[in-house]
């Protein structure tokens, strides 16, 4: 197998990948082999919706098409599709990931806008079909089109033994953009953990509980502060509540997240500083060193005006303090 140095990841192919399909919360994933026809056509029954076929459900080499092909179907508030499993292949790399995505629907923005409300992680992708608060009519001959931007996995990220498994890489990576309207409209960073860091917290906390039986929980605080409109931010005022992820006896490797930082808070061309601190309860008890509690990342979006080009509009910066450490295109 090639080193990651050698892939050019964002060649990846979903073709021969099995891709598993799921509709909001019923209980059956269904699994297909992508290939050059449509995997799952005429679903609706397939997926355990009800007895008429409702969309034709196509995978491309780095796509996901949804088409509405029900003369004319009404949709409950917050009904979406889980696309998982999506392992993009190289040959002689290991398995890509989703770096981004762009969303093409013909469903009028003033409607709903499905693009804002659609988010990924490395390996799966959540597609709203109405908003939270209302049903939605779709229309045959409707489609969604999510176009899949694949890179490499990121190399494992040195942690500390001193520490629990947390540091500002890791928190950069799994902060991602959600907007509200246009790349100029407000927007927020979602919290999405990867299953291996839930699961590395979890087995720290149960070592931690082990070796001392009065500790509760222990649990990341994440904060918002405004950090200014210069070159570099400066860490301001502290902007709405503080949230929390905590791991416990009974969580299992799956913290309840939070929706973090709701109501599109921030705004473009300006700095934000994402805060956590990590600690054990009761507050009494101790078990790892004060340099490990407290880790800062710094966040933007830069909006590229005329300088826009190949679709991207602006890119999303993620910065230590004193230089960019890593920058997202957002299309």
């Amino acid at each position: 197998m090639a080193s990651l140095a050698d892939c050019i990841c964002a060649n990846a192919s979903l073709m021969g990948t099995t891709i598993g399909t799921r509709w909001c919360l019923l209980p059956n994933t269904i699994n297909r082999v992508v290939g050059t026809g449509i995997e799952l056509p005429s679903c609706g029954p397939t997926l355990g919706v009800d007895i008429s076929p409702r969309w034709d459900i196509d995978f491309g080499v780095n796509t996901i098409r949804i088409n509405f092909i029900h003369q004319v179907a009404t949709y409950g508030m917050g009904a979406y599709f889980t696309f998982s499993n999506i392992y993009p292949l190289l040959p002689g790399c290991p398995p890509a990931v989703i770096e981004s995505i762009s969303v093409t629907t013909s469903k009028p923005t003033g409607t709903f806008n499905v693009a804002a409300t659609t988010t990924f992680t490395d390996h799966s992708v959540v597609v709203h079909v109405a908003p939270p608060t209302a049903n939605l009519d779709w229309q045959a001959g409707e489609f969604i089109l999510i176009k899949l931007n694949f890179a490499c996995p990121a190399p494992p990220v040195p942690v500390d033994p001193c520490c629990p498994p947390w540091n500002t890489t890791l928190l950069k990576d799994m902060m991602f953009y959600q907007g509200s309207g246009s790349i100029n409209s407000p927007y927020t960073l979602n919290f999405q953990p990867t299953t291996a860091i839930k699961n590395l917290m979890q087995a720290y906390f149960n070592y931690i509980h082990l070796v001392n039986v009065a500790i509760t929980n222990i649990s990341i605080q994440f904060r918002l502060h405004d950090a200014g409109a210069g070159a570099t931010p400066v860490t301001g005022a502290q902007i709405g509540v503080s949230y929390y992820v905590s791991w416990t006896p009974t969580t299992n490797g799956n913290p309840v997240v939070p929706s973090f930082f709701p109501g599109f808070p921030m705004v473009v061309n300006h700095w934000y500083c994402i805060h956590t601190g990590i600690y054990v309860e009761p507050s009494t008890q101790s078990f790892f060193p004060e340099k490990c509690a407290n880790n800062d990342i710094f966040v933007r979006i830069q909006v590229l005006g005329l300088k826009a080009k190949d679709g991207v509009n602006a890119n999303l910066e993620f910065s230590d303090g004193k230089t960019v450490i890593k920058t997202i295109a957002i299309k």
